[in-house]
């Protein structure tokens, strides 16, 4: 079950990676909530794997720093 949750993970990440810049930041947003459900659930592989999607593929950015930030936390 876990490679699966890791798979579906990492296929959500590629997914809001794709697409215009404008349309990535949004669904930098969707998976900054998305790994904040994770972390609050005790999946915090899961969420540690979201936030450094979101660090590589939205690099500059608001999400990208709230990323940051919440890797160190984590």
């Amino acid at each position: 079950m876990c490679r699966s949750m890791h798979f579906a993970v990492i296929v959500l990440a590629l997914i809001g990676a794709i697409g215009l810049e404008g349309k990535a930041v949004g669904a930098a947003s969707a998976q900054l909530e998305q790994a904040e459900t994770y972390k609050q659930k005790y999946q915090y592989e899961q969420a540690e794997a979201i936030y450094r999607a979101i660090v590589t593929d939205s690099p500059g950015t608001d999400e990208a720093f709230q990323a940051r930030k919440n890797l160190a936390i984590l």
